[in-house]
């Protein structure tokens, strides 16, 4: 084995027993078969389209994993990991993408996604580096770059001793942390908790909201939605679901006004992950029309 390569080795790992499970299929899957589903799946938001718009600028299939699906009834499957990598390869002309297709019920496929998304181990600037120069990329031949080695790094403001200098802004851990900070424009993919409490999936018109708890803790969850009714007949059902099963409902008739409903909900959650949604369904022999789309939001979460 050349020096450059290294065995896969777990001989000082205890041996595990594989769960009782069917073997995944590998296949070219037709992207007109493929589908999203939003009980569980991001949005795409304008970050989302700008991921997708980067992959297809630098389209390669040595750069793309297999999508993660499940078999859904008619023939298609639905997407646990890869939608934005499936969008990018559809604007670039493909009509089939590679999949690795699992049988699972749709609890199994949100809490895959939930792990799939959640349970990444971080690339620190030093590993992308280190890969630009094996590479043979420009901007990592040391003359456009600078790159540091170190434990903490930080910004500190203010003459005189230490104790009167303000640290807004430092690097630890391959966390970015900051004392204050104004966003003029921008998307929040990610947001975690100042003290590192919660970490969620976030967008400000998602019907769908996944948080990593790293410890037990109390969150305040909102969700809205605004529905034009064109008759008193005709109900909706709004329901708030915590991992599928619906932890708060309400109905009410909708009259020929625009009626909008919001709703909260605080409780106890221990630390893990917890999928959280916001839906409808309508009711009676009225009509209606989705003014606004359901969305739903974390307000706080406190010890």
């Amino acid at each position: 084995m050349t020096p450059h390569f290294r065995a896969i080795d777990v001989s000082g790992q205890p041996a595990l027993e594989p769960a009782d499970q069917a073997a995944p299929v590998l296949d070219w899957i037709p992207i007109r078969q493929l589908v999203v589903d939003d009980r569980y799946q991001r949005p795409l938001t304008r970050a989302g389209w700008q991921t997708i718009r980067r992959i297809a600028e630098n389209f390669r299939w040595s750069r793309f994993s297999p999508v993660l699906v499940a078999p859904m009834p008619g023939a298609l499957w639905a997407i646990i990991d890869g939608q934005h990598r499936t969008h990018a390869a559809a604007i670039c002309g493909h009509d089939k993408v590679p999949c690795m297709s699992v049988h699972m019920d749709t609890a199994e496929q949100a809490q895959a996604f939930a792990d799939v998304n959640g349970t990444v181990t971080r690339i620190t600037v030093h590993h992308v580096f280190k890969a630009a120069l094996a590479a043979g990329e420009n901007w990592a031949d040391g003359t456009n770059w600078i790159t540091a080695q170190a434990d903490r790094f930080a910004i500190v403001n203010g003459p005189g001793p230490n104790a009167a200098r303000t640290v807004p802004f430092y690097v630890q851990g391959g966390t970015v942390y900051m004392d204050k900070a104004v966003v003029k424009h921008g998307d929040i993919g990610t947001l975690q908790l100042e003290d590192g409490a919660a970490t969620m999936t976030w967008s400000a018109e998602s019907q769908a909201l996944s948080i990593i708890a790293t410890y037990p803790m109390r969150l305040l969850i909102m969700a809205n939605c605004r529905i034009m009714g064109t008759s008193s007949t005709h109900t909706t059902v709004y329901r708030m679901r915590r991992n599928g099963a619906a932890i708060k409902s309400i109905a009410f008739s909708v009259s020929q006004y625009t009626n909008s409903f919001s709703t909260s909900h605080m409780f106890n959650v221990s630390a893990g992950t917890h999928n959280f949604s916001f839906d409808y369904t309508r009711e009676g022999s009225g009509t209606a029309t989705q003014v606004e789309n359901p969305s739903i939001a974390i307000f706080g979460g406190y010890r």
